[in-house]
């Protein structure tokens, strides 16, 4: 296995990949490409549409929202529910954490320990490593693709609606096989730690994978979420008002493209799959459990949090929610640090995860489309 930390694989991958791209782009349908992304779009921004003149017109009729209630009692509870919910996790929230931020300014502590991590022996450049090959592979399963529909095995249809969820959640299966490896490779400093649940050597404790105190943890993700829901919430209105002010149209997020654009059952099996399962617990064990620790034992807690967040945020690809989702980072960062376990940021996230796709869900019921 010291292949794999040899600096002339990462070269060469580095110049496969840079093949691969250029091929990709030279070699690309950009019509075909642009018609699909145009597709979409216009899909979502009709769907948005719907639900402005739903709120501004049809909601404001008494009688029409009684209407549309009593037509789907179940729906209209789960409406109910889910809005009152938030409604008042909003305030409660920001309350929550300013009672937080003044008891943390008299040198108290809330949130409880619920594992201290063995020092990791990984490295920054391990970060560096696993990168390279995910993104190596990344383009092989693209091209792959690419070619078995060029063959005539993949329809069109599947190729746009289905192979991206299905290819996304393999990668993220890849890059936790990845993060693991990398770990494994530098075993835990202090061997035998949970030795009921890991061999020694094991890198699950370092990664912050335990079992135990998993009730605690995930009380505290809910609690977590409930602080920064408003803070994320805000974060979302700044940048939609910029975007206004100069006239800025937004990439569509991907939950909105497969939640609102696509009607496979499949895709949508898939897609929860990958945002309330997958999702969550890879993005954690890589930006917190592996990239975070490996940071903070370069740099400190402070400078971790912020760049670990600053990855977090420019890996989701999507310029307009960088800031909401860099606070979303800060936090999940945070409340790691504080317990320790990845099973309290794993809760928060998908909690964060599911709201979404569950107002996604609310309101493509609501206009019906």
């Amino acid at each position: 296995m010291n292949i794999i930390r040899q600096p002339m694989l990462y070269f060469l991958l580095l110049g496969l990949i840079a093949l691969f791209a250029a091929a990709s782009f030279i070699g690309q349908d950009r019509a075909a490409l642009d018609e699909m992304a145009h597709e979409n779009t216009e899909i979502v921004s009709n769907f948005e549409k719907q639900i402005e003149a739903r709120f501004k017109e049809g909601l404001k009729d008494a009688d029409s929202a009684r209407e549309l209630l009593k037509s789907d009692p179940a729906f209209a509870l789960l409406f109910v529910i889910t809005a009152g919910v938030v409604l008042v996790a909003m305030p409660l929230g920001g309350l929550v954490l300013l009672v937080y931020l003044f008891v943390r300014a008299q040198g108290k502590e809330w949130i409880g320990r619920v594992h201290d991590p063995p020092p990791c022996d990984w490295r920054v450049s391990d970060i560096g490593r696993v990168a390279v090959l995910f993104v190596f592979v990344a383009y092989c399963v693209s091209m792959a693709i690419g070619l078995l529909a060029g063959a005539g095995y993949i329809s069109e249809d599947e190729l746009a609606r289905e192979y991206p969820v299905a290819s996304t959640l393999a990668l993220d299966l890849w890059a936790a096989f990845l993060v693991l490896v990398f770990a494994r490779l530098a075993p835990s400093s202090t061997p035998g730690i949970e030795a009921g649940l890991n061999r020694e050597g094991s890198p699950m404790p370092a990664l912050g994978l335990v079992r135990k105190g998993w009730a605690r943890s995930l009380a505290w993700g809910g609690v977590g979420y409930l602080c920064i829901l408003p803070v994320f919430a805000l974060s979302v209105s700044i940048v939609m008002g910029v975007a206004k002010l100069i006239q800025y149209e937004p990439p569509t997020h991907p939950l909105v493209t497969v939640f609102v654009a696509e009607e496979s059952p499949i895709t949508h099996a898939f897609s929860l799959i990958l945002g309330l399962g997958v999702g969550p617990v890879v993005e954690e064990l890589f930006f917190r459990g592996f990239c975070y620790a490996a940071l903070k034992a370069s740099y400190g807690v402070g400078r971790a949090i912020v760049v670990s967040s600053l990855l977090f945020s420019v890996l989701h690809w999507n310029p307009f929610s960088a800031l909401p989702i860099f606070c979303l980072g800060v936090a999940l960062a945070y409340l790691y640090e504080k317990t320790g376990t990845l099973t309290a940021s794993i809760a928060m996230h998908a909690i964060h995860n599911g709201l979404l796709i569950l107002g996604l869900l609310l309101m493509k019921r609501l206009v019906g489309a």
